[in-house]
């Protein structure tokens, strides 16, 4: 859990309310003891969450741009819950009572006491988290991430004074969009604070992950199956999070769906808890359930180029073309049973819950990236106020990010 350090500052910068003088994408890097650089944005001034988000390196980095790009891979539901989690990045956030942890209020709370602190206004009790892209924000933090934090709030404090004397403009932050090369640079030079310009991390291309041939012996298997069928296939991210041991940051697992063109059944794959390391598992998984279901893919039709990744060389062993293709109406279909069995009347209590989640994700995001979010995504929440069954505390904080976007 978090120093009594962490809430310290955390209190003291609150009283500096930086955010009303910066916009979140009003960007500056910050250089740690250990030579790692912070890439820094404070939310707060454009709507109702107040935070600071801290993007630890290049790929911290990365993850800000990636998350602001308008993606025209965004054609499912899936994809654009995926993309709320995809943030990588250290965050002091301020919170009310009820968006804490137990463990979290009781530990703030126990902070306050000792040091005379009384908790008034909104948004009032400090929360400290760490963002992994796939997995669940996470209140348990490793000592170089509460340095990390520590060392970012004692200089944005000593930032946050000097705004006091000039603007930000005349200070060298500046907005940092999809075209920016450079950002301003705070470091320590014994007891001084120096500054200087820094070139920020380029753009990397995605690599998704492939996975090794499949034995001869089960693509043989395969073979001996007599009709082929043409399926339609798409990896995604699950929403539900797993969590396999206490402490453990929980993840969102990733599923491969494949629908057949001659039925329509849904074949029934085993989730997979570690795509991104190991990929033979959910191909491991699709063969199994192939073989248990009599089914010989003759032609698979693919949503993205994820799904390709992982299917191609599969595609070369059975001699079979793999092909990504736009009109997916079967897997389209399949989806759209998921996302109504999301939102069952029997577990509307579990999904209301995990509506929260996304909502609480979104809240987070600047509002530049929030801006950018993709058509079906809005659509889906304009659909969900429109049904009348949310509590209107959700509906109205739903409503509070449409406003924003």
């Amino acid at each position: 859990m978090a120093s009594d350090k962490l809430y310290e500052l955390a209190f003291v910068y609150k009283k500096t309310k930086l955010w009303k003088k910066l916009w979140d994408n009003e960007m500056f890097a910050i250089k740690f003891s250990d030579g790692e650089i912070g890439y820094v944005s404070i939310m707060g001034k454009g709507g109702t969450y107040t935070a600071i988000a801290i993007y630890v390196g290049d790929d911290g980095f990365r993850s800000f741009r990636k998350i602001g790009e308008d993606d025209a891979e965004f054609c499912s539901f899936f994809k654009g819950r995926e993309y709320l989690i995809q943030q990588n990045c250290l965050q002091v956030a301020f919170e009310s009572k009820d968006a804490l942890r137990d463990e979290e209020l009781a530990e703030a709370r126990a902070y306050a006491k000792k040091h005379g602190i009384r908790f008034s206004g909104k948004n009032a009790y400090p929360q400290f988290l760490k963002y992994v892209p796939n997995k669940y924000p996470w209140n348990i933090l490793s000592e170089k991430e509460e340095v990390h934090i520590k060392e970012a709030l004692e200089m944005i404090i000593e930032i946050a004074d000097q705004l006091n004397k000039r603007s930000a403009h005349d200070f060298g932050i500046k907005e940092i969009d999809g075209k920016s090369e450079e950002v301003i640079l705070f470091k320590r030079d014994n007891d001084k604070i120096i500054t200087e310009m820094t070139t920020l991390p380029k753009e990397k291309e995605e690599e998704f992950p492939r996975s090794d041939d499949l034995d001869e012996f089960t693509i043989s298997m395969l073979k001996r199956i007599k009709k082929k069928e043409v399926f339609e296939c798409e990896l995604v991210r699950l929403p539900e999070p797993v969590q396999n041991e206490p402490g453990e940051q929980p993840f969102f697992p990733m599923m491969l769906m494949m629908v057949s063109r001659k039925d329509g059944i849904l074949l029934p794959i085993d989730i997979v808890m570690d795509y991104e390391e190991k990929p033979e598992e959910i191909l491991r998984g699709m063969a199994e359930a192939l073989k248990a279901n009599k089914r010989r893919p003759g032609k698979l039709l693919v949503r993205d180029g994820r799904t390709f990744a992982l299917l191609e060389n599969f595609g070369k062993q059975m001699g079979i073309e793999v092909r990504i293709e736009e009109d997916l109406s079967y897997l389209d279909e399949a989806q759209d049973c998921m996302i109504e069995e999301l939102w069952n009347d029997e577990s509307i209590d579990h999904n209301i819950s995990q509506l929260m989640q996304m909502i609480e994700s979104m809240e987070e995001l600047p509002d530049d990236i929030l801006a950018s979010m993709p058509e079906e995504l809005i659509e889906q929440l304009e659909i969900m106020i429109a049904s009348g069954i949310l509590p209107p505390e959700l509906e109205r904080r739903i409503e509070d990010i449409l406003d924003r976007i």
